[in-house]
């Protein structure tokens, strides 16, 4: 048993139980620095976690696996978080096992002379000795490009699909993990909407992160639908249209409650729907008859714009062609109730709505036409739909009244009205 840190005040003895090659005075010792850029430079909750118990183990219980290090060499290969403790509790002295040098570095740097830690042998060293260490799969996506980049530089050309492909795997991560992670990064071109998505550093620095919740195949995911937003017509986010706010301003609103009354009234009637017990159901029966009896009506009366009832996988329920058939604008019908009052999503729904409200007996609503603006934000930075959990967004009264009062939309309230009491925002219903 040696004491490491002999003579050293206000540290807990720290003692060497197992055997080693040497005691190394510990300021010579080299550890690489691509284990600081890489496996020990994002560091979560789990990988903290681990080191306190590496602490806590080597103080309580002394250190006995020795420093791994290249024979005539004071490299590091494996054992940095141990040499940390060891620096932190004050010790003078490490002990190293010497590592014999294998033939590929004996080749490049002789028996004796001092190793690159950026070469690709010496990297590859470094990844299997982390292999079973729990790092983070950001971690693990830097060092595979550190090894890609090693390799390209070792055979003075770039890398094959399979050369890649092994060094990757060599890093302990899935191809498909790191080809999520390399988009993020440097963006990609997709094939369906024939566009160039952006790279999101702001999406990859969460991960880098290791923020609660976030996963490498979800912010994937955020990036394609963000992008989305923007070049795929039927997932976009149009701007305000005046002539189509015209348009839904001389709309009859009277005829599409009538419509949706004489429909309602009809299936209330059925045995069954009164058996019915959940309102979201009635609000999803509503909401397509909204749909559809909205398209008719406006194409009855309208000539500069055609309407069309969207199918699954659209963002919103209805769009708007122009004569070409090219859709330049959309409308979503929000019927979908949250109990403390507003609306529920899935989505993010911004543009032009329909928000629709019905009493129990069916026959009186609450119905706004308006824009939802998606960069507007209330006084805590939030936007008017947000976040409810189990990935559901909510536009509240309370948002909705403050951007109604504000008066920078388009706001159209044929039936009801919106208002507050004593600050408190709510609807009222009318009669269809």
């Amino acid at each position: 048993m040696t004491i490491l840190n002999k003579g050293v005040a206000k540290q807990p003895r720290v003692v060497f139980v197992g055997v080693c090659s040497e005691l190394v005075d510990i300021d010579k010792i080299q550890l690489n620095e691509n284990n600081e850029k890489t496996v020990r430079n994002y560091q979560g909750d789990s990988q903290k976690e681990q080191k306190d118990n590496l602490y806590d183990s080597i103080v309580n219980s002394g250190l006995n696996t020795p420093i791994s290090v290249y024979e005539n060499s004071n490299l590091v290969i494996g054992g940095h978080n141990r040499y940390r403790v060891l620096k932190e509790t004050g010790c003078k002295i490490v002990p190293v096992s010497y590592r014999k040098r294998s033939k590929a570095i004996i080749d490049k740097f002789g028996e004796s002379n001092e190793i690159d830690p950026n070469d690709y042998t010496v990297l590859s060293d470094l990844a299997e000795d982390n292999t079973n260490v729990d790092i983070s799969p950001y971690a693990k996506y830097e060092l595979a490009k550190s090894l890609i980049n090693a390799k390209e530089t070792e055979l003075k050309r770039e890398a094959s699909y399979s050369e890649r492909k092994r060094e990757i795997k060599s890093a302990g991560q899935a191809l498909k993990t790191f080809g999520m992670f390399y988009e993020l990064e440097y963006g990609y071109y997709d094939n369906k909407t024939n566009s160039n998505v952006d790279p999101r550093p702001d999406l990859l620095a969460e991960l880098r992160e290791q923020k609660d919740g976030k996963t490498v195949a979800g912010q994937h995911k955020s990036q394609l639908e963000d992008h989305k937003t923007i070049h795929d017509p039927k997932k976009r986010f149009y701007p305000r249209d005046s002539k189509l706010e015209s348009a839904l301003k001389t709309f009859n609103w009277n005829k599409l409650t009538k419509a949706i009354n004489t429909e309602l009234a009809y299936i209330s009637k059925r045995e069954w729907f009164s058996k019915v017990p959940d309102r979201n159901f009635k609000s999803a029966a509503s909401h397509h008859i909204i749909v559809h009896s909205f398209v008719e009506l406006f194409n009855s009366s309208n000539k500069s714009f055609i309407a069309e009832a969207e199918l699954n996988g659209s963002r919103f329920d209805v769009s708007f062609k122009n004569k070409k058939g090219d859709i330049v604008n959309s409308l979503e019908v929000k019927t979908t109730l949250n109990p403390k009052g507003g609306w529920v999503t899935g989505n993010e729904k911004y543009g032009y709505v329909i928000l629709f409200q019905f009493s129990d007996e069916m026959d009186r609503c609450f119905l706004m036409n308006t824009y939802l603006d998606r960069d507007w934000t209330n006084d805590k930075g939030q936007r008017i739909w947000k976040a409810a959990g189990q990935g559901n967004l909510t536009l509240g009264l309370a948002d909705l009244y403050r951007f109604m009062c504000e008066g920078i939309s388009f706001f159209n309230i044929p039936y009801g009205d919106l208002y507050a009491v004593n600050g408190v925002a709510q609807t009222s219903i009318e009669k269809m």
